[in-house]
């Protein structure tokens, strides 16, 4: 699989929170913080039964406020963030970068300058891990 078992992971959407709750549900040791872009959706999110019940999803407010916390995979699919919008000291955190749909367009050459290769690539999807040595 892609998101280990115990993974944290950052995951930046314009989606529903759909993603969120499956990767929860794969494993109960994923730590998800999450920013949904549609304020209507996040607030869904943040009061979903499963949300409560099963996973350690934690529905930010903020994109700022999603950077600050410890992570090893970033999954974005977003169309207001770019490579230059994510922190530098937070990039060098990252072992896995999964960029979706029209995040998937992100040029990757800069992503490889900064010690990644691409693992799997199609039209939807593109990710990164960071090479090892």
């Amino acid at each position: 699989t892609l998101v280990g078992e115990k993974d944290n992971i950052i995951h930046l959407s314009k989606d529903q929170g759909q993603l969120d709750l499956l990767l929860a549900l794969d494993s109960i040791d994923r730590k998800i913080y999450s920013y949904i872009e549609n304020e209507e959706a996040r607030a869904i999110l943040k009061n979903n039964y499963l949300k409560h019940q099963y996973s350690k999803i934690t529905v930010m407010n903020s994109i700022s406020e999603t950077f600050e916390q410890a992570a090893n995979v970033l999954i974005l699919n977003i169309d207001t963030i770019g490579l230059g919008d994510i922190p530098s000291k937070k990039l060098n955190e990252m072992s896995i970068l999964i960029f979706l749909k029209t995040s998937a367009s992100i040029e990757s050459e800069p992503i490889l300058q900064k010690g990644f290769s691409i693992q799997s690539q199609n039209k939807e999807m593109i990710v990164f891990k960071r090479v090892e040595g």
